[in-house]
């Protein structure tokens, strides 16, 4: 004899399947991976990749470089950041990139940049050493931090769950109907 799940209990785990995204938790406040901004690109006697993280209050840019050779960067290179918003809201600020060596690949440089709003913001990136100097400039869109589960994403799981619910509600009647035979 099949158990019943009784209405009551059915709703509350639709309930806990629907609400639990969008429940924000701090943890889950990154949304995706850095984005490619620069890919090997020559800059200077370097070849540059650059990818960022663009996140108002917490941004992050990672530069990897290498020379033209392939050889790694020399000791003593630096990298900095001039960054400044598209709409001027605040002046031109110079950000100094830490460096971390890796063993399997090019030398990458991290850059803290606490972008202050929303929006297009310009970057001319400088990296300077023993094997020279070059410069580029790009541009990265600064978005919120955390975004979370919009009602639109939410939308998007009805056709999934009605879908779940006619599969479920003939599942019952064929086992009602099969146990009356």
């Amino acid at each position: 004899m099949m158990r019943r799940i009784g209405p009551f209990v059915l709703f509350l785990v639709l309930v806990a399947l629907v609400g639990a995204p969008m429940v924000e938790q701090p943890a889950l406040a990154h949304s995706g991976a850095p984005i490619l901004v620069v890919a090997e690109q020559k800059v200077g006697p370097y070849i540059v990749s650059v990818w960022a993280d663009p996140d108002v209050g917490g941004g992050r840019l990672s530069v990897e470089a290498t020379l033209e050779e392939g050889a790694p960067v020399p000791a003593g290179t630096t990298v900095s950041a001039r960054v400044w918003p598209d709409d001027g809201h605040l002046a031109e600020v110079t950000y100094t990139g830490t460096r971390t060596s890796s063993l399997l690949g090019p030398e990458r440089f991290t850059i803290q940049v606490p972008f202050d709003a929303e929006g297009l913001w310009w970057v001319r990136l400088t990296l300077s050493g023993p094997a020279g100097t070059g410069e580029t400039t790009f541009s990265v869109t600064a978005t919120p931090p955390g975004t979370s589960l919009s009602l639109g994403s939410l939308l998007c799981l009805v056709p999934f769950l009605a879908v779940a619910a006619l599969w479920w509600w003939g599942a019952r009647r064929s086992t009602a109907t099969s146990e009356r035979k």
